[in-house]
Parts: structure tokens; sequence; C-alpha cells
């Protein structure tokens, strides 16, 4: 009993510090400082931006490339979520919660995973982003 005890305090404190890890945010063009929050994904199929954008809405995707800037509202406000997201293919809008940022900064020379879901909205095809990696060279 008195094991058993240890055991899920011991589990009680080992998912309470992942709930607390620190993220980083998106440096580039565009940045808004947003706070950082915990983040967890699945895998997904790697595909391009060319795939992603005419692929059924939900269709899950891994995509890499680059965030090469946060978009801005036309009242001239950064949302902290919509980025453009480019490949060899070419470009999409994605939106990024901050509990999908990775724990490392970056900027739009930084190569990155996305994992996430096709959107098709009234504005076209997004990627709802779920988990961000760096990619290592």
């Amino acid at each position: 009993m008195m094991h058993l005890m240890k055991f899920r305090s011991l589990a009680i404190a080992v998912l309470a510090s992942l709930a607390f890890s620190a993220h980083a945010r998106y440096m580039g063009p565009g940045a808004v400082a947003i706070p950082a929050s915990a983040a967890t994904a699945d895998t997904r199929m790697l595909g391009k931006v060319v795939q992603a954008i005419v692929a059924p809405d939900d269709s899950l995707v891994m995509l890499e490339g680059h965030i090469i800037q946060q978009q801005r509202l036309r009242s001239g406000n950064a949302p902290d979520k919509f980025y453009t997201f480019k490949d060899d293919t070419g470009s999409v809008t994605v939106e990024i919660k901050p509990k999908a940022m990775p724990a490392q900064k970056f900027d739009h020379k930084t190569p990155v995973r996305l994992f996430g879901e096709v959107d098709h909205g009234r504005y076209g095809a997004k990627i709802d982003v779920k988990r961000i990696e760096i990619v290592k060279s």
C-alpha cells in the first residue's frame, strides 16, 4: 500500500512538471510577444504545401519548410496565431496556438516541421498546427 502511494505521488509530480515545461516563440518578421505553454501532438504523414491545400478537410499533414512571417490584420494589430508557412512547392496560412510552439526560439531562416490538420474555410485552406519541431541541419 505504501509503495502504491509513493508511485502515485511520483507520477503526479512528473506529470505536473511536464505541464509547466517552457516553450519558445517565433522571432522573425512580424513577431509579437505571446505567452508560451506546453504542447503535444501525434505523428503525421509527410506532405507538401501544394498537396495540403487541396487535401480534404481534417486531413493530417506533416510539412517541412519555414515560417516566413507572422500575419497582421488590416488594422495593424498582429493576431497571435496566424503565420505564413512556405516550402519548395508554395505557401499557406497556418494557425499556431502558443501551446504548439517548440521549446527553442526560431525565426524565418529556421527550418521547421509542422504537424497539423487541413482546415478549409471561407478564405481557402489553412493548416491548424498541433506541434512544431525545429529541423536539425
